[in-house]
């Protein structure tokens, strides 16, 4: 599936991020149950933050702080459709990938 903004703005996910010790960076994406629109493709999402909710996470708050004013509604910003499985082969690269697919009747 491809997802996005239905004013095709940026989406912003929330995530950490911390440097090891042998140099490189590692991430992580946090996620929360996904909104009832996008529910049926799976019950969790990234957690997608509007702009007062970006500012909130990137702020020096507390966590729990945060976590109780972030918005969760996201939902109804985003649309999405079905892609082709050859998105999931990371040798893939190329702006077919995220066409709307539609099976071929038989």
């Amino acid at each position: 599936f491809f997802f996005k903004n239905k004013e095709n703005e940026n989406m912003f996910a929330a995530g950490l991020y911390w440097h090891r010790s042998d140099g490189t960076t590692e991430f992580t994406i946090i996620t929360t149950a996904a909104p009832i629109e996008i529910n049926e493709v799976h019950d969790r999402s990234p957690l997608i933050l509007d702009n007062v909710s970006m500012d909130i996470w990137l702020s020096d708050e507390d966590p729990e702080s945060i976590h109780e004013n972030i918005t969760h509604e996201f939902g109804s910003t985003i649309e999405y459709y079905q892609v082709t499985r050859s998105v999931n082969n990371p040798k893939n690269n190329n702006p077919s990938l995220i066409e709307e697919f539609n099976e071929v009747p038989f």
